[in-house]
């Protein structure tokens, strides 16, 4: 992968936002940083044409951050789990991004 700074957008592209969280392995108790929300925006000539946004569901988040998946979701915590597997976020992701073009951010 190459990356190119660029001055202007392109004519076409992807913007790229990202909210993250924490998750704790409960075994060695060391943290990482996860996606808590990706947000993905196709925009042509400067204007956004349409726009994903998916939150994840990591078993071990830190409860700050599982409160917060929920509560910009809107979800139920059982469906928050069911709909924030990353397999299928990763799945909705790719369908989005079907059409190469460069990400911005």
């Amino acid at each position: 992968m190459t990356f190119k700074q660029l001055l202007e957008p392109p004519n076409e592209y992807y913007l790229l936002d990202c909210e993250f969280a924490t998750e704790l392995n409960l075994q060695s108790k060391e943290s990482r940083i996860v996606p808590l929300e990706i947000a993905i925006g196709h925009y042509l000539n400067g204007k956004r044409i349409s726009c994903l946004s998916e939150y994840l569901y990591w078993p071990n988040m830190l409860a700050r951050d599982l409160k917060r998946g929920i509560n910009h979701s809107g979800f139920q915590f059982s469906e928050y789990m069911k709909k924030g597997q990353v397999s299928l976020v990763v799945d909705e992701l790719n369908s989005f991004t079907k059409k190469p073009l460069p990400f911005v951010g």
